[in-house]
């Protein structure tokens, strides 16, 4: 799991249910793969009031980002 995450963005994680967590990380588009991956070493920092997942592809390690809405 992720443990680069500041206080804020820690607070926002934590509120996602666990399957939702698995879910989240496991349907990341990839531009590099043209396709959905799961997004593997991300860390998560807080963005305009959203919580914005970064790491990398699982398949081709190439970069990819996340951004779960704040409601």
């Amino acid at each position: 799991m992720a443990s680069k995450f500041p206080p804020n963005a820690r607070r926002l994680w934590d509120l996602v249910l666990p399957y939702q967590k698995t879910q989240i990380l496991n349907n990341v588009w990839c531009s590099h793969c043209a396709n959905v991956t799961t997004i593997v070493h991300y860390s998560g920092k807080v963005e305009d009031g959203d919580l914005v997942l970064k790491g990398e592809c699982e398949r081709c390690g190439g970069k990819v980002a996340r951004v779960i809405e704040n409601e």
